[in-house]
């Protein structure tokens, strides 16, 4: 008989995880059933005034009937321990703690049909930096049985929850799932089947002060509130989209001034239903779109405060702001960039290049389409550095109005077949530099660089880029086309040296 040992049950004490003590009883075979008494401590199958753990020699229990019970669970305590338990019919009901991989390796698999409820206080996979859990959601329910304070995924150690069916159930009011929740914290979320439903008040941060991964091909993930990628400082995270559906409040990638976040959208629904995305909030933010559809209820700031840095390349897909609110800025008060060379952008509002002093903004297309309902503007404020620069003939450019100012590039670089045009319905506001581009020398057609509804004001000045020498810009006095036409080129001279 093993000897009585007390263990804490879960409370969360400067970010670690104690317990009060409670009798545990050990599960004594290595593969059986928890229904049957003979397999435990003492021969009797655990209460709910019992810890239970399952380690030692790789023990593998097995429920097989609803109404198993315990204070809570732990599998895989202590280094070089192992244990495993397979919800396989019935249910499970833990009033505390669930604990997967402690300071060994646990593993927890649920299949179709089943419940596990686990108490008020936390599911975790991988606790300490040994621990090592993992989680098979593959159907049935799983959630709180009351007040829960958060599930993590790599607390300090490595976590990995798959899902290929069933339903996660909302945590808790304001309380999150983590995916790496601590500096050392390491936690993947594999996505293939079933729904989360955090549709109260449950947040989501993938690499919250550690590294985190979400990777979805499948399912339905809601939540009300946000979810971060790449949260605290230090923090860096990954989200991936290759199918399925994804809504959330709002989604944050790169939050805190050292946080890391980047998302990859290759297909699949993923949309915001009370706020945007900000790619890079404080921290450093990148979203790569292939393909899917993105629908923002809002906003979409790449670069959002001072300090931070934020990407969007998109070679594929689509990107919707088409609601009464909705606005892009790139380069809000720090670093954007947008690299689009296919996928459609459509913006309700206006679309912002460079907006508020100090902050930096830069869209390069070189195909798919932009379409802007209100305004397409190159720089806003003083002490701000916007670039536009549209690449050859394969994209649409058209926006209600454009503007210029004093702070703006807007470049064309002409194929050799022209370059693609910026259709404005109404009024073309223009100052600032422009920049033509030919690669060839040979290229001397009439092309236009604007179609316009009216025109006020003209560039400040106009920069050949070699081998172009000078070129001659026509501009409308009413509605009409601003023209490029008589293209002249630095001609090379051959010395010979005898």
């Amino acid at each position: 008989m093993k000897p009585q040992v007390y263990i804490l049950t879960a409370l969360l004490v400067h970010g670690s995880l104690c317990v009060c003590a409670q009798q545990t009883t050990y599960f004594e075979v290595l593969d059986g059933t928890w229904e049957n008494g003979n397999n435990w401590t003492y021969h009797v199958i655990p209460t709910i005034t019992n810890a239970v753990n399952v380690t030692f020699n790789g023990r593998v229990v097995r429920i097989t009937q609803p109404g198993a019970i315990c204070t809570n669970l732990c599998a895989g305590y202590s280094l070089g321990e192992e244990g495993s338990v397979y919800l396989t019919t019935g249910s499970l009901y833990t009033a505390t703690s669930q604990n997967i991989g402690r300071s060994g390796r646990g593993t927890f698999v649920q299949s179709e049909g089943t419940t596990n409820r686990y108490g008020g206080s936390y599911l975790v996979l991988g606790e300490q930096t040994s621990g090592n859990g993992r989680y098979e959601l593959l159907g049935g329910y799983l959630g709180p049985n009351g007040s829960a304070t958060e599930l993590n995924v790599g607390y300090n150690g490595t976590g990995v929850f798959y899902q290929a069916g069933g339903t996660l159930d909302e945590i808790y009011s304001d309380k999150y799932l983590y995916l790496g929740r601590a500096a050392t914290g390491n936690g993947t979320y594999l996505m293939t089947q079933g729904e989360i439903q955090f549709t109260n008040k449950t947040y989501i941060s993938i690499g919250h002060l550690g590294t985190g991964s979400f990777i979805q091909s499948n399912g339905v993930v809601t939540v009300a509130k946000i979810v971060n990628v790449g949260k605290e400082n230090g923090g860096k995270g990954t989200y991936q989209l290759a199918g399925g559906k994804i809504s959330s409040g709002q989604f944050t990638i790169g939050e805190k001034a050292s946080a890391t976040g980047s998302a990859a959208i290759q297909a699949g629904d993923f949309t915001t239903t009370s706020e945007g995305l900000d790619v890079g909030y404080y921290g450093t933010g990148l979203v790569w779109q292939s393909g899917g559809t993105i629908t923002l209820k809002k906003y979409l700031y790449i670069g959002r405060t001072t300090g931070s840095r934020g990407r969007y390349i998109m070679t594929g897909g689509d990107l919707a702001l088409t609601n009464d609110n909705n606005h892009m800025y790139i380069g809000e008060s720090g670093y954007g960039a947008l690299i689009q060379s296919n996928g459609s952008v459509r913006v309700k509002n206006w679309c912002t290049l460079a907006r508020r002093n100090g902050s930096t903004g830069h869209y390069r297309l070189t195909g798919g389409s932009l379409t802007v309902g209100g305004q397409l503007q190159v720089s806003e404020e003083p002490n701000t550095q916007a670039r536009l620069e549209i690449v050859g003939t394969n994209g649409t450019i058209t926006c209600s109005s454009f503007a210029a100012t004093s702070n703006a590039v807007v470049r064309f670089e002409i194929a050799t077949n022209g370059v693609s045009k910026i259709n404005v319905q109404n009024a073309a506001t223009l100052a600032g530099t422009l920049e033509v581009a030919i690669p060839y020398r040979s290229f001397n057609a009439p092309v236009t660089l604007f179609s316009v509804g009216s025109r006020s004001g003209s560039f400040a000045s106009v920069v050949p880029i070699f081998p172009l020498k000078s070129v001659t810009i026509t501009y409308p006095t009413g509605a009409g086309h601003v023209t490029l036409s008589n293209f002249r080129y630095y001609t090379a001279t051959v010395i010979t040296i005898q």
